[in-house]
């Protein structure tokens, strides 16, 4: 089994707008070269050929730490604790960064299942400028409660 990441394509420079231009680049002309496409790493399902999957993710975040993924393709998403969702969400409106991943410091990785312990939040810009056009399972910060970590999505 090796070693295996949950993470995100992120295209060009991050912006939800290179993120649809790729699916659309890829959608009509498969064989050309997509441009800049990157790894963002968030959490770690397995090192070194065991699982991690049961332990919480305050755990499974240290290993990630320790991983040192940074290179000119990959990278590790920053991960904030005891700061506000509202103040993170706002960070990334202001970046045109689609929202943040919150997840509950002390719950494990279930792989398959949606589960309010780990929720993807959109910015309200984004929700408006490109929810219509995509089918979008957000549970919003309501579902979030208790000790949790965000990661810019």
């Amino acid at each position: 089994m090796g070693t295996v990441l949950d993470g995100e394509l992120v295209a060009g420079d991050g912006r939800a707008s290179s993120f649809y231009g790729l699916a659309t680049l890829m959608a009509t002309r498969p064989h050309r070269r997509p441009g800049r496409v990157s790894f963002v790493a968030f959490d770690v399902l397995a090192l070194d050929g065991r699982r991690t999957t049961a332990r919480p993710y305050r755990e499974r975040r240290q290993l990630l730490e320790g991983l040192g993924c940074f290179g000119p393709a990959w990278c590790t998403s920053r991960c904030w604790t005891g700061v506000g969702v509202g103040d993170l969400l706002a960070a990334c409106d202001g970046l045109d960064i689609e929202g943040i991943v919150a997840k509950r410091l002390d719950s494990p990785y279930r792989p398959g299942q949606r589960s309010s312990d780990w929720v993807k939040i959109k910015t309200p810009a984004w929700r408006t400028e490109h929810g219509p056009y995509r089918h979008e399972h957000d549970r919003g910060a309501r579902a979030t409660g208790g000790q949790t970590a965000g990661s810019v999505a």
